[in-house]
């Protein structure tokens, strides 16, 4: 197995001590780019995020206004 991916972000090539797995995240050491590996045969990396890239607002599916209350007088 290979142990060395092309970084995505300005194409270096980023070595691996240990025979790297899923999900595993580290930093490009030339750009500084926050990676994370989602294949292993062939080894390749992607750019990792802390944040899903499309989450919605806790607003767009929870209605967060008070209720109202019909007063019959």
């Amino acid at each position: 197995m290979q142990n060395s991916a092309i970084c995505p972000e300005c194409d270096v090539e980023v070595r691996f001590s240990n025979t790297p797995f899923i999900d595993q995240r580290t930093l490009c050491p030339c750009c500084g780019s926050d990676l994370i590996v989602i294949r292993t045969n062939p080894l390749v990396l992607d750019w990792a995020f802390v944040e899903p890239l499309s989450r919605p607002e806790r607003s767009d599916y929870i209605d967060l206004r008070p209720i109202q209350t019909w007063d019959e007088n």
